[in-house]
């Protein structure tokens, strides 16, 4: 139970602090926060002060709990402990990023200048970076990674599409982070829509891995129920 603990402390601590800065900065906030900024970082919408300052924390906490419980549901949880390590990252370095984000929010709350259109580029490469660092470590399971037909009926397809994503999602993390210095909206175009091409490239590399690896598990094997088991029975 101690080790338990001191996994799911930082995340704990990062939740307290977010609440806890919420807290103080609502004394000294304006009434109007903003909560949304355009490519061009002009902000373009606003919240009543109660929900632009506590929804991102509210939020948060809402998905450390669903992140702490989904892997006890997952049929293939007996696999996240051999990825234990990688998996405790992945969701700090998720609440981190809304951590941050909320940090921007409560400093926009106050009447000060946030220039979005440089923070959110480098913190969204930041993530992206860390993710796609880790995601070679994953093992199969239903929750978190490149999860298709192929690659949760082969662990090659697995094992494969998953180094493929790491290192295209970290080279893609580098090339958002530039939209900051960039700052122009035909390369931010770009970058969407390479990342959109680079997902669809995975799903069929996914296949394409899987239709070639002999220990495949083939969708044929999959039979459905006889029509008597699907029969109430008195």
């Amino acid at each position: 139970m101690t080790a338990k603990w001191r996994t799911e402390l930082p995340i704990v601590i990062l939740l307290v602090l977010m609440f806890a800065a919420t807290f103080g900065v609502s004394f000294y906030s304006q009434d109007r926060i903003p909560i949304h900024w355009n490519l061009w970082g002009k902000i373009d919408g606003f919240s009543s002060k109660w929900f632009g300052l506590f929804y991102v924390p509210t939020t948060t906490a809402g998905l450390t709990l669903l992140l702490w419980v989904l892997p006890s549901i997952d049929p293939g949880r007996a696999n996240f402990g051999s990825f234990a390590r990688a998996w405790q990252i992945i969701r700090i370095t998720i609440i981190g990023f809304l951590f941050l984000l909320q940090g921007v929010i409560l400093w926009a709350a106050t009447g000060h200048e946030v220039k979005m259109q440089i923070l959110m580029p480098l913190m969204l490469g930041f993530l992206f970076a860390i993710l796609g660092n880790y995601l070679s470590k994953l093992r199969p399971n239903w929750i978190v990674g490149v999860r298709t037909p192929w690659t949760l009926s082969s662990k090659l397809s697995w094992t494969k599409t998953h180094r493929q994503a790491s290192w295209q999602m970290m080279l893609m993390g580098a090339a958002i982070a530039l939209i900051a210095i960039f700052q122009n909206v035909w390369y931010a175009s770009v970058v969407i829509g390479l990342s959109i091409a680079d997902l669809v490239w995975l799903v069929y590399y996914s296949y394409l891995v899987w239709r070639n690896d002999p220990e495949r598990i083939p969708f044929d094997k999959v039979s459905p129920a006889d029509d008597s088991e699907l029969e109430d029975t008195p």
